[in-house]
């Protein structure tokens, strides 16, 4: 392939995964935005009620809120939504463009956080495109909650909680706390509590039973709130997701996905309204239309994103190796040539941001892959 065919290639694929990306949830957080400032404060503490409860795998309800404490509490998720965007911005837009520069294959598994969490949303997207069109093929119309009935800027509040709360409820009860004590205590290993909220954990034998155990609890989750059966399949597939951008990118990463994918079915419901009777779908016309184009991506680059993801795990596969073409052999010999190997700093990772992954730049100087921090080796 021509240089100039490659660099085209890796700028598509940068702004479709991480430009578009980025800009869709902003289109989301506009909306959301607009719900909880523009229509009446007294509308939504007297409409809305949350009930919050622990998934064991039953469901074990604790407590609910509404008036004035249900207004806080939407606040208090918009800035967490927010900051979680920021963060996740702040921390890896230097290292994605570093590795959307070096690397040459460019739809395959990445390291980097922003580009992981944007591919991820790719194929969780396409793996439910899949399954819909699979379900309306054999006519089964499976039963959901009834949200055509409901005020869209009811609908969008509940589904940025679900962004947040199951998030803390599934991914960090579920799936870190669990981890965290096994290895902490079962397995004697040093772990830190922080490392479960700012990602890079491998994924082992032990995360992935974990991964998938509260994966189906999510997924079964949902057969409480109004769907049927046939929702626990893409239910699960989302939960997978979750789960691998939690493990990998932190908590913040975790709820930018799951609030991305929960506000595509907000894009299906403004859709098939009367768009230029609605202020709210008029203000959500740039999320359609951007909605519109990640869904058409998301066909076309789902498959060979899936694929990059599974050969990444098929690897890893004691007695199943997977094989190289020269091309990859080349590229592996010049990543590994090139430097890139675990930082060396007293802690093991990098100190801002906590990746483990480094590029040696000579005269002793390390460049983080993830967010770009320059240090000198052993300092």
């Amino acid at each position: 392939m021509s240089t100039g065919l490659e660099k085209a290639l890796k700028l598509i694929v940068l702004l479709f995964f991480a430009g578009f990306y980025l800009l869709l949830l902003l289109a989301h957080y506009l909306g959301l935005v607009y719900a909880i400032f523009i229509v009446p404060h007294n509308m939504i503490a007297n409409a809305v009620t949350l009930n919050f409860g622990l998934f064991l795998p039953y469901y074990l309800p604790l407590f609910s809120i509404s008036g004035f404490s249900a207004l806080v509490y939407f606040v208090i998720i918009v800035i967490i939504l927010f900051f979680s965007l920021c963060f996740l911005v702040y921390v890896n837009w230097r290292g994605c463009l570093n590795e959307m520069r070096t690397r040459k294959h460019t739809l395959i598994a990445s390291h980097n956080p922003l580009l992981m969490v944007s591919e991820v949303f790719c194929i969780v997207l396409f793996l439910n495109i899949i399954y819909s069109l699979f379900l309306s093929s054999v006519n089964v119309e499976p039963a959901s909650p009834d949200f055509e009935s409901t005020p869209m800027w009811i609908n969008m509040l509940s589904l940025a909680h679900a962004s947040v709360y199951e998030e803390f409820a599934v991914r960090v009860l579920l799936l870190a706390l669990p981890l965290f004590v096994i290895q902490r205590f079962v397995l004697k290993k040093k772990v830190s509590v922080m490392a479960f909220f700012r990602g890079e954990q491998k994924v082992d034998a032990l995360a992935l039973a974990l991964l998938i155990l509260s994966s189906l609890i999510f997924a079964l989750a949902h057969m409480l709130y109004g769907w049927d059966v046939y929702k626990v399949l893409p239910a699960f597939i989302a939960g997978v997701g979750f789960g691998y951008a939690y493990l990998k990118g932190g908590i913040f990463a975790s709820i930018l996905l799951h609030f991305s994918f929960d506000y595509m079915d907000i894009t299906y419901m403004l859709i098939s309204k009367d768009i230029l009777s609605d202020a709210l779908a008029l203000l959500s016309m740039p999320g359609i239309l951007l909605s519109v184009l990640v869904l058409l991506f998301s066909l076309a680059a789902g498959p060979v994103t899936l694929y990059g993801y599974a050969r990444k795990f098929a690897e890893k596969l004691p007695g199943f190796p997977v094989a190289r073409s020269s091309e990859e052999r080349t590229e592996r010999q010049e990543r590994v040539e090139g430097g890139l190997f675990m930082l060396q700093f007293p802690v093991g990772r990098c100190p801002k941001c906590g990746a483990e992954e480094a590029r040696y730049l000579g005269n002793d100087m390390l460049e983080c892959v993830r967010c770009g921090e320059k240090r000198r080796i052993g300092r």
